[in-house]
Protein backbone atom coordinates (compact mmCIF):
# COMPACT_ATOMS: atom_id res chain seq x y z
CA UNK A 1 0.00 0.00 0.00
CA UNK A 2 2.71 2.36 1.03
CA UNK A 3 4.40 1.64 -2.40
CA UNK A 4 1.28 2.38 -4.23
CA UNK A 5 0.74 5.36 -2.65
CA UNK A 6 4.35 6.90 -3.14
CA UNK A 7 3.73 5.81 -6.77
CA UNK A 8 0.22 7.98 -7.04
CA UNK A 9 2.15 10.93 -5.08
CA UNK A 10 4.36 10.95 -7.85
CA UNK A 11 2.12 10.89 -10.54
CA UNK A 12 2.57 6.91 -12.27
CA UNK A 13 -0.95 5.05 -11.86
CA UNK A 14 -0.31 1.51 -13.38
CA UNK A 15 -0.02 0.34 -9.80
CA UNK A 16 -3.04 1.30 -8.39
CA UNK A 17 -5.09 0.59 -11.60
CA UNK A 18 -3.83 -3.17 -11.23
CA UNK A 19 -4.58 -3.05 -7.60
CA UNK A 20 -8.44 -1.54 -8.21
CA UNK A 21 -9.09 -3.71 -11.21
CA UNK A 22 -7.58 -6.82 -9.50
CA UNK A 23 -10.13 -6.45 -6.35
CA UNK A 24 -13.05 -4.50 -8.95
CA UNK A 25 -15.59 -7.03 -6.75
CA UNK A 26 -14.58 -6.51 -3.15
CA UNK A 27 -14.44 -2.35 -4.05
CA UNK A 28 -18.14 -2.40 -5.76
CA UNK A 29 -19.37 -4.45 -3.10
CA UNK A 30 -18.09 -2.24 -0.62
CA UNK A 31 -19.72 0.64 -2.35
CA UNK A 32 -16.07 2.29 -3.29
CA UNK A 33 -15.57 4.23 -6.57
CA UNK A 34 -11.71 4.26 -6.88
CA UNK A 35 -11.49 2.23 -10.00
CA UNK A 36 -13.46 5.09 -11.51
CA UNK A 37 -11.79 7.95 -10.19
CA UNK A 38 -8.15 6.38 -11.20
CA UNK A 39 -9.06 5.54 -14.71
CA UNK A 40 -10.19 9.62 -14.49
CA UNK A 41 -6.86 10.29 -13.30
CA UNK A 42 -4.98 8.71 -16.01
CA UNK A 43 -6.77 10.50 -19.10
CA UNK A 44 -6.93 13.66 -17.51
CA UNK A 45 -2.76 12.90 -17.46
CA UNK A 46 -2.84 11.88 -20.88
CA UNK A 47 -4.78 15.05 -21.95
CA UNK A 48 -2.63 17.14 -20.18
CA UNK A 49 0.74 15.70 -21.57
CA UNK A 50 -1.13 16.79 -24.81
CA UNK A 51 -1.87 12.91 -25.68
CA UNK A 52 -5.10 13.34 -27.15
CA UNK A 53 -5.50 10.93 -28.83
CA UNK A 54 -4.31 8.13 -26.73
CA UNK A 55 -6.67 9.45 -23.79
CA UNK A 56 -9.58 9.18 -26.89
CA UNK A 57 -8.33 5.55 -26.94
CA UNK A 58 -8.12 5.28 -23.36
CA UNK A 59 -11.58 6.19 -22.18
CA UNK A 60 -12.83 3.87 -24.99
CA UNK A 61 -11.28 1.31 -23.49
CA UNK A 62 -12.42 1.64 -19.49
CA UNK A 63 -14.85 3.97 -19.57
CA UNK A 64 -18.16 2.01 -21.20
CA UNK A 65 -18.62 -0.37 -18.00
CA UNK A 66 -19.06 2.66 -16.41
CA UNK A 67 -21.35 4.31 -18.65
CA UNK A 68 -23.21 0.86 -19.49
CA UNK A 69 -22.03 0.25 -23.35
CA UNK A 70 -19.61 0.71 -25.93
CA UNK A 71 -22.63 2.13 -28.09
CA UNK A 72 -23.53 4.17 -24.68
CA UNK A 73 -20.58 5.92 -24.43
CA UNK A 74 -20.48 6.76 -28.23
CA UNK A 75 -23.92 8.57 -27.59
CA UNK A 76 -22.98 10.01 -24.76
CA UNK A 77 -19.92 11.74 -26.52
CA UNK A 78 -21.95 12.81 -29.37
CA UNK A 79 -25.50 13.87 -28.49
CA UNK A 80 -25.17 13.59 -24.37
CA UNK A 81 -28.02 11.14 -24.29
CA UNK A 82 -28.63 8.61 -21.15
CA UNK A 83 -28.07 5.23 -21.95
CA UNK A 84 -27.39 1.88 -20.03
CA UNK A 85 -28.36 -0.20 -16.96
CA UNK A 86 -28.99 1.92 -13.69
CA UNK A 87 -26.06 0.68 -12.16
CA UNK A 88 -23.47 0.63 -14.90
CA UNK A 89 -24.59 4.47 -15.71
CA UNK A 90 -23.86 5.67 -12.33
CA UNK A 91 -20.92 7.75 -13.70
CA UNK A 92 -22.30 8.38 -16.88
CA UNK A 93 -23.10 12.16 -16.38
CA UNK A 94 -19.10 12.61 -15.57
CA UNK A 95 -18.25 10.79 -18.37
CA UNK A 96 -20.27 13.06 -20.62
CA UNK A 97 -18.90 15.90 -18.93
CA UNK A 98 -15.29 14.64 -19.26
CA UNK A 99 -15.73 13.72 -23.38
CA UNK A 100 -16.26 17.48 -23.84
CA UNK A 101 -12.12 18.33 -22.67
CA UNK A 102 -11.25 17.47 -26.30
CA UNK A 103 -12.74 20.72 -27.42
CA UNK A 104 -10.12 22.67 -25.21
CA UNK A 105 -7.12 20.68 -25.15
CA UNK A 106 -5.11 22.97 -26.63
CA UNK A 107 -5.83 25.96 -23.71
CA UNK A 108 -7.03 23.71 -20.88
CA UNK A 109 -5.34 27.12 -17.93
CA UNK A 110 -8.66 28.58 -19.78
CA UNK A 111 -11.26 26.21 -20.40
CA UNK A 112 -13.78 25.34 -17.92
CA UNK A 113 -11.92 21.85 -17.07
CA UNK A 114 -9.05 23.83 -15.54
CA UNK A 115 -10.04 23.06 -11.93
CA UNK A 116 -9.35 19.16 -13.24
CA UNK A 117 -5.99 19.91 -13.22
CA UNK A 118 -5.28 20.97 -9.62
CA UNK A 119 -2.32 19.27 -8.35
CA UNK A 120 -3.88 18.56 -5.15
CA UNK A 121 -5.74 15.70 -7.43
CA UNK A 122 -2.62 13.29 -6.98
CA UNK A 123 -2.55 13.43 -2.67
CA UNK A 124 -6.28 12.99 -3.33
CA UNK A 125 -6.14 10.16 -4.85
CA UNK A 126 -3.60 8.49 -3.00
CA UNK A 127 -5.21 9.15 -0.10
CA UNK A 128 -8.62 7.32 -1.61
CA UNK A 129 -6.10 4.68 -2.56
CA UNK A 130 -4.93 4.35 1.01
CA UNK A 131 -8.40 4.31 2.56
CA UNK A 132 -9.97 1.84 -0.07
CA UNK A 133 -6.87 0.09 0.52
CA UNK A 134 -7.65 -0.64 4.28
CA UNK A 135 -11.09 -0.74 4.18
CA UNK A 136 -10.64 -4.45 2.45
CA UNK A 137 -8.33 -5.37 5.26
CA UNK A 138 -11.08 -3.71 7.88
CA UNK A 139 -8.29 -1.56 9.22
CA UNK A 140 -8.62 2.51 9.40
CA UNK A 141 -6.98 4.46 7.04
CA UNK A 142 -5.52 7.16 9.76
CA UNK A 143 -4.28 6.07 13.19
CA UNK A 144 -6.87 6.09 15.65
CA UNK A 145 -3.77 7.70 18.05
CA UNK A 146 -3.39 10.17 15.73
CA UNK A 147 -7.14 11.11 14.98
CA UNK A 148 -7.25 11.38 18.92
CA UNK A 149 -4.12 13.30 19.29
CA UNK A 150 -5.45 15.73 16.43
CA UNK A 151 -8.74 16.01 17.86
CA UNK A 152 -7.31 16.23 21.66
CA UNK A 153 -4.95 19.26 20.08
CA UNK A 154 -7.93 21.41 18.47
CA UNK A 155 -10.00 21.17 21.63
CA UNK A 156 -7.27 21.69 24.33
CA UNK A 157 -7.36 25.33 24.07
CA UNK A 158 -10.98 26.02 24.13
CA UNK A 159 -11.13 23.55 27.18
CA UNK A 160 -8.36 26.02 28.72
CA UNK A 161 -9.72 28.81 28.34
CA UNK A 162 -13.12 27.07 29.21
CA UNK A 163 -11.91 26.15 32.41
CA UNK A 164 -10.35 29.43 33.23
CA UNK A 165 -13.33 31.17 33.54
CA UNK A 166 -15.25 28.57 35.38
CA UNK A 167 -12.33 28.97 38.08
CA UNK A 168 -12.63 32.77 37.79
CA UNK A 169 -16.22 32.41 38.32
CA UNK A 170 -16.05 29.09 41.15
CA UNK A 171 -18.06 27.28 38.85
CA UNK A 172 -17.69 23.51 38.18
CA UNK A 173 -18.64 21.34 34.99
CA UNK A 174 -21.93 19.83 35.93
CA UNK A 175 -20.45 15.85 34.99
CA UNK A 176 -16.93 15.18 34.83
CA UNK A 177 -16.87 12.88 31.72
CA UNK A 178 -18.50 15.69 29.83
CA UNK A 179 -17.32 18.49 28.12
CA UNK A 180 -18.36 21.98 29.07
CA UNK A 181 -18.64 23.53 25.60
CA UNK A 182 -18.68 22.23 21.90
CA UNK A 183 -16.02 21.34 19.92
CA UNK A 184 -15.46 21.70 16.00
CA UNK A 185 -14.01 19.09 14.28
CA UNK A 186 -13.30 18.96 10.42
CA UNK A 187 -15.20 16.58 8.64
CA UNK A 188 -12.19 14.05 8.33
CA UNK A 189 -12.76 13.82 12.56
CA UNK A 190 -15.99 12.86 11.66
CA UNK A 191 -16.66 9.61 11.60
CA UNK A 192 -20.40 8.60 12.26
CA UNK A 193 -23.41 11.18 13.16
CA UNK A 194 -23.96 11.14 16.79
CA UNK A 195 -27.06 12.56 18.75
CA UNK A 196 -26.61 14.14 22.32
CA UNK A 197 -29.96 14.34 23.94
CA UNK A 198 -30.26 18.14 24.89
CA UNK A 199 -32.19 17.28 27.98
CA UNK A 200 -29.72 14.10 29.43
CA UNK A 201 -27.05 15.88 27.74
CA UNK A 202 -26.25 12.14 27.15
CA UNK A 203 -25.25 10.53 23.48
CA UNK A 204 -28.11 8.54 22.29
CA UNK A 205 -27.30 4.49 22.02
CA UNK A 206 -29.65 1.68 20.58
CA UNK A 207 -30.69 1.31 23.72
CA UNK A 208 -31.38 4.50 24.21
CA UNK A 209 -32.66 5.88 20.88
CA UNK A 210 -33.18 9.43 19.51
CA UNK A 211 -37.41 10.07 19.38
CA UNK A 212 -38.67 12.76 17.69
CA UNK A 213 -42.40 14.73 19.69
CA UNK A 214 -44.97 15.80 17.03
CA UNK A 215 -43.84 19.35 17.46
CA UNK A 216 -40.51 18.38 16.01
CA UNK A 217 -38.14 18.17 18.89
CA UNK A 218 -36.01 15.43 19.19
CA UNK A 219 -34.65 13.96 22.97
CA UNK A 220 -33.53 10.72 23.76
CA UNK A 221 -36.12 8.02 24.94
CA UNK A 222 -34.92 7.97 28.71
CA UNK A 223 -35.36 11.53 29.04
CA UNK A 224 -39.26 11.24 26.99
CA UNK A 225 -39.82 8.20 29.52
CA UNK A 226 -38.82 10.98 32.44
CA UNK A 227 -41.21 13.47 31.04
CA UNK A 228 -44.01 11.13 30.76
CA UNK A 229 -43.21 9.90 34.30
CA UNK A 230 -42.95 13.59 35.69
CA UNK A 231 -46.30 14.88 34.53
CA UNK A 232 -48.59 17.00 36.46
CA UNK A 233 -51.03 14.79 38.59
CA UNK A 234 -54.27 16.13 37.10
CA UNK A 235 -52.53 15.41 34.00
CA UNK A 236 -51.63 11.47 34.31
CA UNK A 237 -54.70 10.25 33.11
CA UNK A 238 -54.38 11.77 29.27
CA UNK A 239 -50.60 10.37 29.96
CA UNK A 240 -49.66 13.71 28.15
CA UNK A 241 -46.80 15.83 29.20
CA UNK A 242 -45.41 19.02 27.78
CA UNK A 243 -42.61 19.69 25.32
CA UNK A 244 -39.58 21.07 27.02
CA UNK A 245 -38.74 23.61 24.52
CA UNK A 246 -42.06 24.53 23.41
CA UNK A 247 -45.81 24.58 24.84
CA UNK A 248 -46.52 21.57 22.66
CA UNK A 249 -48.15 18.69 23.96
CA UNK A 250 -47.09 14.90 23.71
CA UNK A 251 -48.04 11.26 25.06
CA UNK A 252 -45.22 8.81 24.35
CA UNK A 253 -47.32 7.01 21.47
CA UNK A 254 -46.81 9.98 19.63
CA UNK A 255 -43.25 9.64 19.29
CA UNK A 256 -41.27 8.51 16.50
CA UNK A 257 -37.73 6.43 16.61
CA UNK A 258 -35.28 9.07 14.47
CA UNK A 259 -32.38 7.85 13.03
CA UNK A 260 -28.96 9.90 11.70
Amino acid sequence: MYRTVSELRNHELSGAINWAVSNRAQLEGCEINLEFGLHELRFLQLIEQGQTSDALKYAREWFPRFAGTQESLGAAAVTGGNSGSSKDSVHLGEIQHLMGIFIYAKDLAQSPYADKFDPQRWEEGARGFASAFCTLLGLASESPLGVAVGAGARALPVVCKMSGLMRSRHVEWSAQDELAVEVALPDSMRFHSVFACPVSKEQATSANPPMMMPCGHVVCKLSLDRLARGVRPGAVASGRFKCPYCPSMSTLSDAKRVFF
